[in-house]
């Protein structure tokens, strides 16, 4: 369609994170914004509201590059994650990164009626979501934050208990957070 004439993808890493908006109609592509790094680079969750407004989570390796302005750099080998706003036109709005001790994943984002996102996953040992250092006790142990339309931190919580635990899904609605 149109879109390709005007866009061009090139990996430099491992893999690559990319959203696409296709209209559901016409079967069209309306947008698409990618993000180069160096190493293996993946969105991990994606929630739209109706309003357009877009809540991508990411894992990334190294250096991965969200806009002229804003590079996320997980230092060396390690493993970073981010939260990432995008509007109804592809462009990026803001973009947060987190840092652990240990291994993280967002699992699941959602958005409430007022715009907040929310964001659950896993953690070891430490992290930060922009608030409070949470601190797991062993393995896997879940995190939930909620953030402002703008990506500002709201509050963050962490649940650990012995062995594995994880949490996959999220969804919001009025004030009830459900994660599974």
């Amino acid at each position: 369609d149109g879109l390709q004439a005007m866009t061009h993808l090139e990996l430099g890493g491992l893999s690559e994170i990319f959203v696409l908006a296709i209209d559901g109609e016409t079967l069209m592509a309306r947008w698409l914004t990618s993000f180069s790094g160096y190493g293996h680079d993946v969105g991990t969750a994606l929630q739209v509201r109706d309003s357009g407004q877009v809540a991508l989570a990411i894992s990334y390796q190294q250096d991965l590059v969200i806009s002229d302005s804003i590079t996320f750099n997980s230092g060396g080998l390690a493993f970073g994650i981010g939260l990432i706003g995008i509007d109804t036109n592809g462009s990026i709005n803001w973009a947060q990164d987190f840092f652990g001790t240990g291994s993280e994943e967002i699992r699941g984002v959602d958005i409430d009626d007022q715009g907040a996102i929310y964001l659950t996953g896993i953690f070891s040992s430490q992290v930060t979501l922009g608030g409070p250092l949470l601190s797991g006790i062993e393995g896997h142990d879940v995190m939930l934050a909620k953030f402002d339309h703008d990506g500002t931190h709201i509050w963050s919580k962490g649940y650990a208990g012995n062995g594995f635990d994880q949490a996959l899904g999220l969804d919001v609605q009025g004030q009830v957070v459900y994660i599974t």
